[in-house]
């Protein structure tokens, strides 16, 4: 289950990325495809987060984050169909996503604090790969772009892959013990 939500997460978070660009490039689509990659967005988090809520955390936090982001999955398409304006679904996900980053990345700290070893390592990296992605995608939003005009577009998108090229790295070349029972 733990590779599978990782593996979706970061499929939906590429097509987050191609509708993004898709929106870009086709401005009379753009807040179609922004609005789709939001849902994709959501999506692909859903997963990671459940999984996160269900077997980190053997379920303290009521999968509080997994409701949140699903109703803003719920806003978001809403929003697609045209019963909300998309700035409404853009500040619901702003505000879902940095409470549900923030109780991530909380937890990783919590783990690089108490553990030791393969334990260690897997959140430190995790730790980074998901702090990259928040920032990157910070990076991405139009209040950056509007109060940081001089900071190329190239610059969050290329933060964003140094954090999806950190976790992928995670899964692939992090061996874990035989007795190391850690996500």
């Amino acid at each position: 289950m733990t590779y599978l939500s990782y593996g979706i997460f970061c499929l939906f978070f590429g097509f987050v990325r191609l509708f993004f660009i898709l929106g870009e490039l086709y401005a009379d689509f753009y807040d179609f495809y922004t609005v789709l990659g939001y849902i994709l967005g959501i999506i692909g988090i859903i997963f990671w987060v459940y999984m996160i809520e269900t077997y980190m955390l053997l379920k303290k936090t009521k999968r509080i984050c997994t409701i949140l982001l699903f109703i803003s999955g719920i806003i978001a398409f809403i929003t697609l169909i045209g019963g909300f304006n998309r700035y409404i679904a853009l500040i619901t996900i702003m505000v879902t996503l940095t409470i549900t980053a923030a109780m991530i990345l909380l937890l990783f700290i919590f783990i690089i604090i108490n553990s030791k070893g393969t334990t260690r390592l897997k959140a430190i990296l995790l730790f980074l790969a998901v702090a990259l992605l928040f920032i990157g995608h910070a990076m991405d939003s139009e209040w950056f772009s509007t109060n940081f005009p001089d900071v190329p577009n190239l610059i969050a998108a290329l933060i964003m892959i140094g954090g999806i090229v950190v976790f992928t790295s995670f899964l692939f070349f992090v061996k874990q013990d035989e007795t190391d029972n850690s996500y």
